[in-house]
């Protein structure tokens, strides 16, 4: 053996050896997100707009808009706006349990 086999050589390895990407996620977790998105920003609407028309509509009962028509009338179509809007956001809290509980079942194997 010679002196250059036995010697030491040195390599020089980059600090990040490989690139983790980052994926989109499954189909399931795109779901969920869209219902519980659709659940805050209806429940949200539905909760304003149904607090908004109960102001108009005491106000108007009070007599105190008795010179603003419209308004009286606005406030009444606010109500009716709200009660779908919070029946939209029941309905996406349900379709967001629903895809909970299908990640649940993905994840553990109990694919039926």
């Amino acid at each position: 053996m010679t002196r250059d086999d036995k010697e030491m050589r040195t390599i020089y390895l980059p600090k990040t050896l490989y690139t983790e990407r980052k994926v989109s996620g499954t189909a399931l977790e795109t779901t969920l997100l869209r219902w519980k998105m659709t659940f805050v920003f209806s429940s949200a609407l539905g909760g304003i707009t149904g607090l908004v028309g109960t102001v108009i509509g005491t106000l108007s009962l009070l007599r105190l808009l008795s010179d603003y028509h419209r308004v009286e009338n606005f406030g009444t179509v606010l109500l009716v706006v709200a009660f779908p809007l919070l029946i939209l956001a029941a309905h996406s809290i349900d379709k967001a349990h629903e895809a909970e509980k299908s990640m649940t079942m993905v994840r553990t194997g109990w694919n039926m």
